[in-house]
């Protein structure tokens, strides 16, 4: 299950920003998720209910966005 290597590099990106700004704690995360990008969002949901403990985050919440796909011709621009 990669959705928990995913989580935690956010995670410890999220905490390096909360650290950065003084932040006391983190309310919500929001992640847009391509639907080719191979990270499931129902896993990344459970994953991230247990890589969330811990310094700033352990309350966050995690929004995710699911982004469709989107092609443009190379040729023709369209």
């Amino acid at each position: 299950m990669h959705e928990m290597a995913v989580c935690n590099e956010l995670l410890a990106q999220v905490r390096a920003i909360a650290v950065e700004h003084n932040a006391r704690s983190v309310g919500s995360i929001t992640v847009r998720i391509g639907v080719l990008s191979g990270v499931e969002p129902d896993l990344l949901e459970r994953a991230f209910t247990i890589a969330r403990a811990g310094d700033y985050t352990a309350q966050a919440r995690l929004l995710i966005e699911t982004v469709a796909v989107r092609v443009r011709c190379r040729a023709c621009g369209n």
